[in-house]
């Protein structure tokens, strides 16, 4: 049988290294980039189950199953995390599945750090709240206006959906913790779920993408209030400004501080996740390490 595999995401869980070091050199199966994918997913990420057209979609997607072996990635398949909130993304594995695809890869992080990575890229993306305010741990503020949802991050909920529409045997869990600790065991786990291939450089060791300072995501956040809306176009040449020019050589030099979060609401993400972590290691079985 083809093999037409997919990487969901999580966003900010590695799949950026993924996409550049490690998916355009493997031999044996035909990979799509980003770009490519950008084209390919919008209708299945956003729209509501009384407008998706199956029929249109499969037509869009059938013409890049051209080859025994195929590879996609893209992580907003995940669902998109700010101003959707994940809308929609428990329709994805039907609408995946319908288009002709047949494994899973799924990568996640500890809600911990990759809350305080989110935030950041919020931000990046024109965000102007305040990280309490994104957070929103007291819930002051109506969903509708909250721009992120801590249930996108209670990760059981999403992958007993594609152990259901795929089998459990076509869907590889894995977590960015382990790109970190031991990056070779990270690849062959990989490479063995696609199957057959070959991976034709040695990868680069991962390193975590250089955010911005505490100091530059919380000027940028003013900055968002004058020159970006939602609503309108922005290529967010500010953020370049910010970090090639004002973050390494200006604001890091004042503080180099990069987490966001203070130890109470490391201990009150952690307390709050720990019922879905709890879950997820049931769903996937003892041999399964959270990270």
């Amino acid at each position: 049988m083809a093999s037409r595999i997919i990487q969901i995401g999580f966003p900010k869980t590695g799949t950026t290294y993924l996409q550049k070091n490690v998916y355009p050199h493997l031999s044996g199966v035909k990979y799509y980039d980003y770009w490519t994918c950008d084209k390919l997913f919008y209708d299945m990420i956003y729209l509501d189950k009384i407008d998706y057209d199956y029929e249109k979609n499969k037509r869009t997607i059938t013409p890049y199953f051209n080859k025994e072996k195929v590879l996609f990635s893209f992580e907003s398949l995940a669902g998109s995390p700010f101003i959707y909130k994940g809308a929609n993304r428990s329709q994805i594995p039907v609408r995946l599945k319908d288009a002709g695809f047949n494994k899973i890869i799924i990568t996640l992080r500890n809600q911990v750090d990759i809350i305080d990575s989110m935030y950041r890229q919020y931000i990046v993306q024109g965000g102007v709240m305040r990280f309490k305010d994104f957070l929103d741990l007291e819930e002051k503020w109506k969903l509708s206006v909250r721009p992120f949802y801590l249930g996108y991050l209670e990760y059981e909920k999403l992958i007993k959906l594609y152990h259901e529409a795929f089998g459990k045997e076509n869907v590889l869990v894995l977590f960015q913790e382990n790109l970190k600790r031991d990056q070779n065991a990270f690849i062959d786990k990989l490479l063995s779920f696609i199957g057959e291939v070959k991976f034709n450089q040695p990868a680069k060791t991962h390193t975590k993408n250089e955010s911005l300072t505490n100091l530059s995501t919380s000027f940028l956040r003013i900055c968002n209030h004058f020159i970006f809306a939602y609503s309108k176009i922005s290529k967010r040449l500010v953020f370049r400004v910010f970090k090639v020019i004002l973050d390494p050589y200006f604001f890091r030099l004042v503080s180099s501080k990069k987490s966001f979060l203070k130890n109470s609401s490391r201990e009150y993400i952690s307390e709050y996740y720990k019922e879905s972590n709890s879950k997820l290691q049931s769903l996937m079985g003892s041999d399964f390490k959270l990270y």
